[in-house]
Parts: structure tokens; sequence; C-alpha cells
């Protein structure tokens, strides 16, 4: 298998977070002084040793490290997007951090292997030491080691652990400086070599910062955690797409600086949804930002269509921007009505039943896109994080609970069907390994009872689609619970008076 991490040179000089010339070795490998990391403490110290990679500890051979690497770049890094393939070549990262290259390796052996492969566990494991090194203090802070906890985050349990860890240390480099630094400058490409390679780096140092604070906010708020970091008016995040005239920006920077601008938009409504409105006022904020979520598609879509040239990329980014619309969309109308303690249909007012609607218009058009180009976008998902599986089934768990509750206007043998064709199309990507897939494989078996249920006129058979009909709608996952805090599986209808004319007519 042929991979593409030579076809750009590696840069000769790593880069280091340490400002203290005396820690530096003369080992290229070696960013630190080992020594002057070991803190002795009432007759212990810091058990510190000389970090060596997966190839060198003879866990894969070097042909194995160059696939597995190369697997990483062919759609891992879509989801961590903080790498510049022309910096973050093979021989570049194996040579400034062990810990990255490692991780690398591991991730883009899950995707070629699968996540239940031996030679994935061997891997994962080799990753677990690296990072008790960093809670322990023994791993100099570095944009490296930050990459590395974003990607383990990423593809491991207890993510939003490894992402406040990155925040920290992010904070602690100043990364948000080196925006701060780069949004000032005017990308001038006439300057001396000096002022390119620092501006390069100030856009390598942004990008993982922009990342952190994605990841961080992405993974906190969907397990029910408050997001660690929050932009200030002052921090000027909100004019990130500057960034976009870089002459160093990648395609994928358009993918992440887009999420930025709805992570914020997300943080302005976070108050509003703890707080009790009065219909018309929560109606009024739903407008507002349905039009900000439609004029934000808007923009984005332009500046893709302008600038990207590669059209496997624009159109790939597209359907992305599309999904991240309708998604926010859902999820924001859902937290709305959950704000206000509403959640029985059957006695909502009318404004707040609209905004039910509104949600399923908005989940039906997500399942909409997804299944629109196979190719493009599911065919991806087997280099996704669990995450982004548990919002796919999440997302179409939610489309058919609605549509059985407000079934006006809805053909549900027809979005059945559709629900079919995505797990079609995920099977394709190892989705039965997968136990979002599986929880989507029951939700759309105990809807189509429900349904059928509809349809079969016998008597006895309707009271069996009764039966049919509770399952379904108190079928929510415990991964959903327990893992996640996706809003709207509990939106129910009350059937106390249902129950009791079946019992005094039986």
């Amino acid at each position: 298998m042929s991979v593409s991490t030579h076809s750009h040179p590696s840069q000769p000089h790593p880069e280091t977070a340490f400002s203290q010339p005396h820690l530096f070795s003369q080992s290229p490998r070696t960013e630190y002084d080992i020594s002057a990391l070991k803190k002795k403490r009432g007759g212990f110290e810091l058990n510190v040793e000389g970090s060596v990679d997966v190839v060198a500890k003879g866990l894969i051979s070097l042909a194995d490290a160059q696939m597995y690497f190369g697997a990483f770049f062919q759609g891992c890094d879509k989801y961590v997007p903080v790498f510049d393939p022309r910096y973050d070549t093979f021989e570049s990262v194996r040579e400034r951090s062990s810990m990255l290259f490692d991780v690398i390796c591991a991730v883009g052996c899950r995707a070629e292997c699968g996540p239940g492969s031996d030679q994935f566990q061997s891997l994962s494991n080799a990753t677990k030491a690296p990072i008790c090194d960093v809670i322990l203090g023994t791993v100099p802070k570095s944009t490296e080691t930050i990459q590395a906890l974003l990607v383990n985050a990423g593809y491991s349990e207890k993510g939003w652990l490894l992402t406040s860890m990155a925040a920290r240390m992010a904070l602690d480099l100043d990364l948000p400086g080196s925006y701060t630094k780069l949004s000032a400058l005017s990308f001038d490409s006439g300057g001396n070599e000096r002022d390119k390679l620092e501006e390069e780096r100030l856009m390598r140092e942004s990008r993982v910062w922009f990342g952190t604070f994605i990841l961080e906010n992405i993974l906190s708020i969907d397990c029910g955690k408050k997001p660690g970091i929050k932009a200030s008016s002052g921090a000027g995040m909100r004019r990130c797409r500057v960034l976009l005239g870089h002459p160093n920006r990648t395609a994928l920077d358009f993918r992440m600086l887009s999420q930025v601008e709805v992570t914020l938009a997300h943080e302005r409504l976070s108050p509003t949804m703890g707080t009790t409105f009065s219909d018309d006022e929560m109606s009024e904020i739903v407008q507002e930002t349905r039009i900000d979520l439609s004029v934000w598609l808007s923009d984005w879509m332009n500046l893709v269509d302008s600038n990207v040239e590669n059209e496997e990329d624009r159109a790939s980014l597209r359907i992305n921007l599309q999904i991240q619309r309708h998604w926010a969309e859902m999820t924001m109308l859902c937290k709305g009505l959950q704000g206000m303690g509403i959640e029985n249909v059957a006695i909502m007012t009318d404004p707040q039943r609209n905004l039910i609607h509104l949600a399923k218009a908005s989940a039906h058009r997500h399942l909409s896109i997804l299944i629109s180009n196979p190719a493009l976008y599911l065919a991806t998902l087997r280099y996704g994080m669990d995450f982004v599986w548990a919002k796919c089934a999440f997302s179409v768990l939610l489309l058919l609970k609605l549509a059985r509750l407000i079934p006006s206007s809805t053909n549900m043998s027809s979005l059945i069907a559709d629900a079919k064709t995505l797990l079609a199309e995920l099977s394709k990507v190892r989705g039965s390994s997968n136990i979002y897939f599986r929880i989507l494989c029951l939700s759309v078996e105990k809807c189509e009872k429900a349904l059928n249920g509809d349809l079969d006129q016998n008597i006895d058979a309707s009271m069996n689609g009764v039966d049919a009909e509770m399952d379904f709608q108190s079928y929510v996952p415990k991964e959903f619970i327990l893992e996640w805090n996706f809003p709207g599986l509990t939106f129910c209808w009350d059937f106390q008076d249902l129950f009791m004319d079946f019992g005094t007519g039986f």
C-alpha cells in the first residue's frame, strides 16, 4: 500500500514549547533533559525515562507504521483537524514526538484493521503510559503533546478528561496568543524567510488552539459537562475566518473554523436555555437563531465554493456544513423545550408544539443529507470516532420518535426505508462491530413494529400495536443516558387516557 507521507519534506528543526535553553539536549529525538524533570518528594522521585516509539520498541514494523500513519491521514485527521500535512509528515512527527507518532499509528491501525484487532489493542495500550506521564508532569508541554492528547481523546473513553488536559496545556503555552499575533498580520508573502517561518509556526499553533477549543466543547457538551473553555468578548475568536486568507491554510481549516463559529453560537444560547421564558420569548430566540444558522451556512458555502479548488474536498465540505447546520438546529430546538421543563407533547401549547415540528423537520433534512451521497460522508465513518457514530444513531432515533409523536405529513414507511438505506451504507464500513450501529438497528426494528401495529386492523393486533408503540417510545439506550447528553429522546405523549379506555373496554 502506498502512502503519501513522503510527498513533503520534513522540517529539519522540531518545535518546542520550552523557552529555557538548559532543558534542551543535543539528541534530535529528545527535546529535554530528563534529569531536569525529576522531582524528589519525601524520598521519592518521579520515574522519568526517555521515550521510544512503537517501531523502536518492536511492536510494529516500519512498513506497518507507514501504512497506519497514512491511513490516519486518509480520514481520521478530518475529525481532529489540528494537522498540516506539509509539516506533520511521517519522518517529522516521528522525530519530534514519540507520543504523537504512537497515537497516530494506533488510530490509523484502528481504521485499517478495526477496533477489535489484536494489533490495535497492542498499540492502544502503548499510548496509555505517555498519558500518565502527562498527568505526572514528566512530559514537556508542546503542541505535539496537545495534538496527541486530542487524538487520544477522540478515540478513547473519557475523552472529555483528555481534552481538558489539552486545554490546560494550550493555555499554559499561550496558544491563544499565537492566534492573536497571527490575526494581526497581513499575511504578506513578500516577507523574509525568518518571518515566513515564524508566521507558519503561528498558524500551526492557532490551528491546534482552535482544534482544542472545538473538541473540548463538543465532548463536554455531548457528555453533559460544562465546557472548560469559554471565549471572552475580547478573544477575537468570532473573526477566526480571517485565517482562511493565510497561505498555509488547508482544506480542513474550512471545516474546523466553521465549527468554531457554530460552537460560539452555542455558547450564546447556553445561558438562555437555563432560563424560563414565555412562549413568545422562546419563539423569538429560536427564530433569531435559525436565521443566524442560515446566514452562517450561506457564508461558509460561498467561502468553500470560492476558495477550495479540489472538487472532492469542496463537495465533502458542503455536505459537512449542511450536516452541522441541521444538527445544530435540531439539538437547539430540543434543548430549548427541555429548558422550559416540558416533555409531554400532549400538554404543550401550540408554539411549543411548533418547536417539535421544526425539530422533526431539521432531523429529517439531516437524514436526507446523510444518505444523499454516501461516498462523501458515510464512507468516512470508517475513520470516525465513537461520538460521531453516536450522533448518527441518535439523530435517526430522535427523528423516528418525533415522527411517531406527531405523525401528520410524515410518510413513516418512506422514513423507515431511508433509515434502512443508512444502515446498509454503514454496514459497508464495519458498522456491525459498532455499538451505535446496533442501537440504530434496534431503533428501526422497534419503530417498524409500531408502524405495522398501526396498519393491522385486527383488534388483537391493535393491542399488540399499542405495546409495540410503548416499547418504541420508551426505548432510550443507556449509552444516551450514561455516556452522552443528547436532548429530546424523553419527549412523549401521555397515553394514560388511552390505557384507561382499553381497561374499561376489555
